[in-house]
């Protein structure tokens, strides 16, 4: 394989995600067995430049948009849903400071260029927001302590994405009640962080997502951001909010067409004796049950594409990108993760007992599809962030219930 810039026609996308999606497929039961960190997969990625898939073609990316990126995540789901979401975690981040350059001048320009020359070396992109209670996002526990030239970090951080291969990494601490700090920048330039090897989870367990200690960590201000504490939706979280809930629920999408398309496989190639009174086997596929549940499937999945393409389209088609559109992408995520579970409980219900077994990487998507629902906004906080936005309130009012 060989490593070129520029954009890939859609063509090129899906035979390019679809081969190495084929490739990761051999290895996903032995690195979800061992919750082992799929390192050749992010190699592999990186050879045919598609760690800069979302950057742009100025750095030596791809420069593709929501609508492929959504596309290329889900197909590589079929392989290896670990490495799928591990490259999201990478290029949601990408994508999002790439879509703020390009509307950008002066110092923020600059700064925003700074991140882009460091993903354009190669460096894997990691995030570690999640603490107890929270999803990092608009608060913090961990605290952030103003010193010479930075700032002192101390508390904890769960799911730290790409931990295993990270040489960028984007996290949060509150300065203040005012003052939340978002650091994006490289991981060696962090001193006093300390890895919390205790990722053994159902599912996505190759994603080797540990947890991180803050000890009196050291941060750059070069690297530091200031948001507004306990605030949600503005241009950094707009934004964000779009790259990561899109491409989150194109990988619990692609998992569940390939839970689909695999008991669809399996199905048509049966026999069963028709209970109860069959003496002599017939094709699965004339079985009513298998038909229902076959057609049930396909009009989920149909939903879930439609409103990812329509969520991908639109947002592309209008550069405001803000509040409103963000909550419309975290509602495509809601849909598409909710149902994405439904699809693959009867994909496993169509194959029945052999899909129970852990040869069966149906046994594998059952798992690993329910973690959909944790990624961030989970649906306590965005249908109370919703509802409020429908009904005319503040969604950051409180509290909560009046």
């Amino acid at each position: 394989m060989t490593t070129t810039t520029g954009p890939l026609t859609r063509s090129e996308l899906l035979d390019l995600a679809s081969g190495l999606a084929d490739d990761f497929a051999t290895r996903a039961a032995e690195h979800d067995r061992d919750a082992s960190f799929p390192h050749e997969n992010v190699e592999l990625l990186r050879r045919e430049n598609l760690l800069n898939f979302a950057l742009p073609v100025e750095y030596g990316g791809r420069g593709a948009g929501l609508h492929d990126y959504a596309l290329f995540a889900r197909r590589l789901a079929h392989g290896c849903e670990s490495s799928a979401l591990g490259w999201v975690m990478h290029n949601w981040f990408a994508g999002m400071v790439a879509t703020l350059w390009r509307g950008s001048e002066g110092e923020l320009r600059l700064r925003l260029e700074a991140i882009l020359e460091e993903l354009a070396g190669g460096a894997l992109a990691s995030g570690m927001f999640a603490e107890p209670g929270t999803f990092g996002f608009t608060v913090s526990e961990v605290t952030a302590e103003p010193v010479e030239g930075g700032y002192r970090l101390n508390g904890r951080k769960l799911f730290w994405s790409n931990q295993p291969g990270a040489a960028f990494v984007s996290t949060s601490a509150l300065r203040d009640r005012d003052t939340l700090l978002f650091y994006m920048g490289p991981l060696a330039e962090i001193k006093g962080l300390r890895v919390v090897e205790d990722w053994n989870t159902m599912g996505m367990r190759a994603t080797s997502s540990n947890g991180a200690v803050f000890e009196d960590a050291f941060i750059s201000d070069k690297w530091v951001w200031e948001l507004p504490a306990g605030r949600y939706g503005d241009a950094v979280g707009a934004i964000g909010g779009i790259w990561f809930g899109q491409g989150v629920a194109a990988v619990y999408g692609g998992i569940a067409e390939a839970a689909r398309n695999y008991a669809v496989e399996w199905a048509a190639g049966r026999e069963k004796f028709p209970f109860p009174m069959g003496l002599d086997k017939k094709p699965y596929a004339l079985m009513p049950n298998a038909q229902i549940t076959v057609a049930e499937m396909d009009v989920l999945l149909q939903a879930m594409d439609h409103a990812l393409r329509c969520t991908a389209l639109d947002r592309e088609a209008d550069p405001n990108w803000g509040r409103d559109q963000m909550v419309e992408g975290w509602r495509t995520k809601q849909f598409v993760t909710t149902n994405a579970v439904e699809v693959v409980d009867k994909a496993l219900s169509l194959v029945g007992g052999a899909g129970y077994h852990r040869r069966s990487p149906l046994e594998r998507w059952y798992r690993s599809v329910r973690a959909g629902e944790f990624h961030p906004l989970a649906w306590p906080d965005l249908s109370v962030y919703s509802g409020k936005i429908a009904l005319g309130l503040d969604p950051h009012c409180e509290p909560r219930f009046v």
